[in-house]
């Protein structure tokens, strides 16, 4: 039941009480313990007895008083008990509080002038079962077969709230990778390798303020109940979930429980200050201890299971034995203890007062003292491999050789860091808000575990909400990916255009390069006969003047100068053929060079297109590889949100038909925001 709803059915209590006043006989066990329990067994219970009287029973309740009997039967105005609480007499009651509605009193009337009947014939009274389940065991050093871990567990939460509450303990199972919270009217066993939830535990008694697995792991116990009104000690089979035992019928909370390593015996503790030890298997009583002067914050049964360690709020120690015996007793610290752990012979205590403690409990000498957290030590407890976790009001875990030597603190958590633990190789610890965190042993966060876990309709719906976003991310992915594989054909051939039309670039413009060597072979043989030429018709130009002369006095030697004449002209013509030819050369290899040189540019300008072209075609491939990449993962997320809805579909489903899951949930409130 939530806290804000806890109030309004107590203040509904009368009429609840009234109506069933009017509708069924009145009987103690259906009816007056009920209405006794809120108003007087805080005072009058087996532990307190004030004025030597317990209304916790029917038989104590007959049985009376120091002064005598407070119940006549059939007869109301001669009962103790009815002029107290009508304050026709005093001691007026319930002491120091206002008297009861005047609803309440009429219902005692009626019991009472009924022959203060203890139950009706009809009635199923609960009784504690012989509960064979909670089995002696054998102590092993590790249990054999495979660890204790939740076959098929409630995953449906018994509370849901609009934010987590304080997660006052935590318990690593010695063996399986399985952690236990004590939550808000639940334990929630979460699986500390995939932090997933594993199994819920319905604690409708109250709040559990301790949690602890068995020795062998096989079971998990817890302890609390409602401050001022009612305690008890649950203990659940860890594989099946089942409530296999209850233990104690206090009347306050339970703050500190702990199950021997034979699982035979179960200790508990609280604000009265009392140790008791019960039979796990039919929850008897075995002793109860009286020696603390305050309340019972811690308890441990020895790794023997000979020997029992309690702690209280002033800081005292004491050890007994199975009988109630006490051995050893010293004032440890100066805050209260807060955790007691043991490994082999060492104990160790931890306490508000900031240190950690080594014991040897035989002796009840101190070993060794350290400060381990400003403000105070909140847990002490030792992982599988012989370190020490604490957890401190600084909001920090600190893991501690086993000579009590730092070795790591890991990252700070929100707010007061409640408890630490270990299981599965990993560190778990929560807070005061309702954080839980689990580490590595090297201090790497592995991940969180949710103390106020969703509903089944509510994981559903958010189920429904990714398959719904993932889809429509699927259906942009499939849309991306078409658009980069129809682009990716076209970037080929741009590159491939390119790249054939940067050869025939690179191809034209070898040719012209070719027919440079040629045409400046021509320019020069035309320049080397242009010289030839030039020097002959220079010869005969400087021979033709001379002749003409000599031909003009010698008319024989006509002859000679018209053959020479005839050369020159010879001469000059070639010359001239010569310098046409060079100039025709010269100006072929100019256009040809040219040509290059506008080559040149485009060759260029072809390259870069088609390295633009290669990092299009490139980034195409891989928006395609990336699209396929995000499809294959989309796809897969899909297949892991529809299994993950089809899983919290079945649960529903089966809570819903479940006939065990149903007798799991008899005593527990529906969840709610």
């Amino acid at each position: 039941m939530r806290r804000a709803s806890r109030g309004a059915l107590f203040r509904i209590f009368p009429l609840l009480l009234a109506f069933t006043a009017a509708h069924a006989e009145v009987t103690y066990q259906e009816t007056i313990r009920p209405l006794l329990q809120e108003s007087c067994l805080n005072c009058h219970n087996p532990d307190k007895h004030k004025a030597g009287l317990d209304l916790s029973s029917y038989d104590a309740t007959m049985d009376g008083s120091d002064n005598g009997k407070v119940v006549e039967s059939g007869e109301v105005e001669k009962s103790l008990l009815y002029r107290v609480l009508t304050h026709a007499e005093e001691p007026y009651m319930p002491k120091g509080g206002d008297k009861l509605p005047d609803s309440q009193i009429e219902i005692i009337r009626q019991w009472i002038a009924a022959n203060a009947p203890e139950k009706a014939g009809s009635a199923v009274v609960r009784k504690k079962e012989a509960g064979p389940a909670v089995a002696v065991v054998a102590m092993e050093e590790q249990p054999k077969g495979a660890p204790a871990m939740p076959r098929d567990g409630l995953l449906e939460p018994v509370v849901r709230t609009a934010r987590p509450g304080a997660v006052p303990s935590v318990a690593g199972s010695p063996w399986a990778p399985l952690a236990a919270l004590a939550a808000q009217e639940q334990v929630l066993l979460y699986n500390t390798d995939t932090l997933e939830l594993a199994g819920v535990l319905p604690f409708p008694e109250g709040f559990p303020a301790i949690v602890r697995f068995s020795h062998n792991g096989s079971l998990l116990i817890a302890g609390g109940g409602v401050g001022a009104k009612l305690g008890h000690v649950v203990i659940w089979d860890v594989i099946t979930g089942r409530r296999v035992a209850e233990v104690g019928d206090e009347f306050d909370t339970v703050l500190a429980a702990d199950i021997s390593p034979d699982q035979s015996l179960v200790a508990l503790g609280g604000p009265s200050r009392l140790v008791k030890i019960f039979s796990a298997s039919d929850g008897r009583m075995i002793c109860k201890m009286k020696k603390h002067t305050d309340w019972v914050t811690a308890l441990s049964f020895t790794p023997d299971g000979k020997s029992l360690i309690s702690g209280d709020r002033a800081g005292g120690l004491s050890v007994w034995d199975c009988q109630g015996h006490e051995l050893q007793s010293v004032s440890a610290h100066t805050g209260a203890i807060t955790g007691i752990a043991c490994r082999g012979n060492v104990v160790a205590t931890s306490s508000e007062d900031g240190t950690v403690k080594f014991w040897d409990i035989i002796e009840g000498k101190e070993l060794k003292s350290w400060h381990a957290h400003d403000g105070g030590v909140r847990s002490v407890a030792f992982t599988a491999d012989g370190h020490i976790l604490t957890s401190g009001r600084d909001h920090l875990v600190r893991l501690w050789d086993g000579g009590g030597n730092p070795v790591r603190q890991f990252e700070p958590l929100t707010d007061i860091a409640m408890q630490a633990s270990s299981a599965g190789g990993k560190i778990i610890a929560s807070d005061w808000n309702g954080l839980v965190r689990v580490w590595t042993p090297d201090g790497k966060r592995a991940g969180e575990l949710d103390s106020n876990p969703p509903t089944i309709a509510q994981r559903i719906d958010a189920a429904n909400s990714r398959l719904a976003t993932l889809r429509s991310l699927q259906a942009r992915v499939q849309g991306a990916s078409t658009q980069a594989a129809v682009s990716l054909p076209t970037a080929r051939k741009q590159l491939a255009d390119g790249l054939g039309a940067l050869v025939y670039k690179k191809s034209a413009l070898a040719a012209a390069q070719s027919r440079i060597p040629p045409l400046q072979s021509q320019v020069a043989a035309a320049r080397g006969a242009i010289q030839k030429w030039q020097a002959e018709t220079n010869r005969l130009s400087a021979a033709m003047g001379p002749i003409a002369w000599a031909a003009t006095a010698n008319p024989l030697i006509e002859g000679v100068a018209a053959s020479t004449f005839e050369a020159w002209q010879l001469a000059a013509g070639s010359l001239a053929a010569q310098q046409q030819t060079l100039s025709q050369a010269q100006s072929a290899l100019a256009v040809t060079q040219h040509q290059c040189a506008s080559m040149a540019p485009g060759i260029a300008a072809q390259a870069r297109s088609n390295l633009t072209a290669a990092v299009a075609l490139k980034a195409a491939g891989s928006t395609l590889a990336s699209m396929q990449a995000a499809g294959n993962k989309t796809g897969d997320e899909i297949k892991a949100a529809t299994l993950d809805l089809l899983k919290w579909r079945a649960e529903a489903a089966r809570l819903s038909t479940d006939a065990q899951y149903a007798s799991r949930k008899a005593d527990a409130k529906p969840a709610g925001n």
